[in-house]
């Protein structure tokens, strides 16, 4: 059974921040009366984020996630700023992590990883399918179509939309259905071991380790090479 088509991780696979997570932390909550330095806000949110539980919720329905997500995301900043200046509380919280909600669901917080559109160009030439899997909130499909790169996608697969999150073997299903293929016509691109590895694997798809294929070359030989490649 030949590859049929690649789904990707988002996050440090097609995408990344356009700045250090403290920076718009910063910028925003200035207009909002709080002044914290911006690398104090991005160590704390380092450690929040460490320790913070999964964005998972079992047995919530589906059309319920968005808002799970979200709810999810406020706790986080919440923590982020309580823990870098305690002494520095909101007039109005919801204004501000509204309008910081927002920001990273717009192309200006993000960026295309080197090589993602030649990588992609690349692989759809070669008649490959192309998808994403990723444990990204709601906002994944309007950021991936402000980047200009959801016209290479057919299928966008993720907690909200699917109900499942990364490692389980579930979401890579899904997304394998989304295409009318099996699991075993598709490989998994992406570079963590727990989330990407273990679960694409577990999953019956093959695999596209990005730690071992990191620029820009290597990264187009790769997709174009499971074209001709049995799974």
């Amino acid at each position: 059974m030949k590859v049929a088509a690649l789904l990707f991780d988002v996050t440090d696979t097609l995408i990344e921040l356009a700045e250090d997570v403290g920076t718009p932390y910063a910028r925003v909550a200035a207009r909002h009366g709080v002044h914290v330095p911006a690398d104090a806000l991005s160590a704390s949110f380092r450690r929040i984020l460490k320790n913070a539980d999964d964005r998972v919720f079992p047995g919530l329905p589906t059309k319920a996630i968005p808002d799970a997500e979200r709810e999810w995301w406020r706790a986080r900043v919440r923590e982020t700023f309580a823990l870098a200046a305690p002494e520095a509380p909101f007039a109005n919280f919801e204004a501000f992590f509204g309008e910081l909600f927002a920001h990273y669901s717009r192309a200006e917080a993000w960026r295309l990883c080197p090589g993602t559109r030649p990588a992609l160009e690349n692989a759809h030439r070669a008649g490959l399918r192309l998808g994403v899997v990723s444990n990204f909130d709601y906002r994944l499909p309007d950021i991936l179509q402000a980047l200009e790169i959801d016209q290479f996608l057919e299928t966008t697969t993720h907690p909200a939309s699917c109900g499942f999150a990364k490692p389980s073997a579930a979401i890579f299903q899904a997304a394998a259905r989304a295409l009318n293929l099996a699991p075993g016509q598709c490989a998994y691109v992406g570079h963590d071991p727990r989330l990407d590895l273990a679960g694409a694997r577990a999953a019956g798809l093959s695999l596209v380790d990005m730690e071992t294929a990191a620029d820009e070359q290597r990264f187009s030989a790769c997709l174009e090479g499971l074209a001709k490649l049995p799974s």
